[in-house]
């Protein structure tokens, strides 16, 4: 309820007592501006938390997703529309008797980002260990020449990629990839031709892969 300025019983009784009673009235504007000036305050402060919490879920999930996306491998789009797939291996080669000449086999590769790694220096090293064919100094130039991304391996056992794990820089990352595979050797070679990955040096029946 809101209070009166000049409210009569007290009118009255500063008339009586020889008060001014206008000095009643300022004290009740200045009582009345200033529960004004608390609430409008108060609903500032609720506004502003508001905004805050608003800020901190918004940042909060863009958080989440990206973290999401770099703890996830690197996979292939595929087609969301139904009966749409997307086959990306190849198919298997076989002898009329059924007999597999050419299959695929699923491996990893390790690549880097150096653009985001802890310790290009250590990390070259390490990878020298683990792959006796890498020099470690050519390594290292290619960590620090300002490139984005680096192949390390195409091809990793098991073991070797859980010693690359190991070392623990953020910049290492893993990708799956399907490797030919010729169960028989060079047997038929001059008709199969060869594959690696995907398109790389595809000769003979693996044109059409048949």
């Amino acid at each position: 309820m809101r209070t009166p300025l000049r409210p009569l019983a007290r009118i009255l009784l500063a008339r009586q007592e020889g008060l001014n009673p206008d000095a009643i009235e300022k004290e009740n504007l200045k009582l009345r501006h200033e529960a004004l000036r608390e609430k409008g305050r108060g609903r500032a402060q609720f506004r502003l938390v508001i905004l805050c919490a608003s800020f901190v879920m918004a940042f909060g999930a863009i958080g989440a997703r990206m973290g999401l996306m770099a703890a996830t491998e690197p996979m292939e789009p595929k087609s969301s529309a139904p009966g749409a797939e997307i086959i990306a291996q190849r198919a298997d080669i076989t002898d009329r008797n059924g007999r597999v000449l050419a299959t695929n086999m699923t491996t990893h590769a390790v690549y880097a980002h150096p653009k985001v790694m802890v310790d290009p220096k250590g990390t070259a090293q390490k990878l020298a260990e683990i792959f006796p064919e890498l020099d470690p100094k050519a390594l290292e130039r290619r960590f620090t020449d300002g490139r984005s991304f680096v192949w390390i391996r195409k091809v990793l056992s098991p073991e070797q990629m859980q010693k690359v794990h190991e070392i623990g820089d953020p910049g290492l990352l893993f990708g799956p990839r399907e490797m030919r595979l010729y169960p028989n050797g060079t047997l038929a070679a001059h008709v199969l031709g060869g594959t690696s990955f995907g398109a790389e040096g595809v000769h003979s029946a693996e044109v059409i892969g048949v």
